[in-house]
């Protein structure tokens, strides 16, 4: 059974057009759950280097509230390398 089987994935609104909704770049490989830092609205959800938010590291509410939602309170985001996000379930 996938950990994403009937798990709607965070999503938000292009800041450059309202009308367009952004799904977090999040999936499952090798029993693990990723959010790919790399893709190309990942800036909306996660940001290793910071660019566009003052040099800080930056991880959206969106997809902390969804992994707490869906994996219990004690779940969260860890860096695995600068362009990708493993879900830790603790």
């Amino acid at each position: 059974m996938s950990l994403l089987e009937n798990k709607a994935l965070p999503t938000t609104v292009c800041a450059l057009d309202e009308k367009t909704v952004i799904e977090a770049p999040i999936y499952e490989k090798d029993g693990h759950i990723y959010c790919n830092g790399e893709h190309e609205n990942s800036s909306y959800f996660c940001d290793y280097w910071g660019e566009c938010r003052g040099n800080i590291s930056y991880v959206s509410e969106q997809i902390e509230e969804w992994a707490k939602e869906h994996f219990g309170d004690s779940a969260y985001w860890e860096w695995e390398n600068p362009g990708l996000l493993v879900l830790v379930i603790d």
